[in-house]
């Protein structure tokens, strides 16, 4: 007979197999991966930016400077264990040459992510976008980092860095710091959404990290 087997999205190989050897031995199975809670905003993000869906693999253990927006990844994000396990990694200094990591966190209420920040920035998640592409200007227009090819300077015309700033009530001096970070750690910053933000500020996240390398 038929059989329906119902899982979540399946990440490792070794869970895949499984399924596979279980459709070996019974030909008439059918499996389906369901996520309710899956990422609506980054996925299309990603369709519109890429063409398909690409949800990458965080490695908070490599990042000299990490910016959070709206991304409880301490708390309530599914993959809290291991990001906890790997941010906590850089948080100890154990010998002198050691350098811990700094922690930028853009978000609307108090997380556990926020209360482990080194700068908290409270802005509303519909207001998150517009800042991550004023960081963009800011990078490209202030530190010299190029815009990735095909991308007109002109779609950044309206996000300029103390408007934006004026607008959601943060100083200025935090904005340009936080830009100034970013573009020092290079390709050793990670910028990320939280799963539930909207489909804008995770593209404009992506913009970030393509933009830093």
């Amino acid at each position: 007979g038929r059989v329906l087997l119902v899982t979540g999205a399946l990440l490792s190989p070794t869970r895949r197999a499984l399924v596979d050897d279980l459709a070996k031995v019974l030909p008439g199975l059918r499996h389906v991966a369901c996520e309710p809670l899956a990422p609506a905003g980054a996925i299309e993000s990603s369709i519109e930016s890429f063409g398909e869906i690409i949800l990458p693999r965080l490695r908070f253990d490599r990042a000299d400077v990490i910016a959070s927006f709206g991304s409880d990844f301490l708390g309530s994000e599914p993959s809290a264990p291991v990001a906890i396990r790997e941010f906590s990694s850089r948080r100890r200094v154990r010998q002198r040459a050691d350098s811990m990591n700094r922690l930028w966190v853009v978000e609307g209420n108090m997380t556990v992510t926020g209360a482990n920040a080194d700068h908290r920035l409270a802005v509303s998640p519909s207001a998150s976008a517009a800042l991550a592409f004023a960081l963009a200007r800011a990078l490209n227009q202030k530190h010299g980092i190029a815009l990735p090819a095909g991308l007109d300077p002109a779609f950044l015309g309206e996000f300029e860095p103390a408007k934006i700033a004026g607008l959601l009530g943060i100083p200025r001096s935090l904005l340009d710091a936080l830009a100034s970070d970013l573009a020092k750690a290079g390709r050793n910053a990670l910028v990320l959404a939280g799963r539930m933000m909207p489909a804008p500020l995770h593209t404009a996240c992506a913009l970030l990290n393509r933009m830093l390398g």
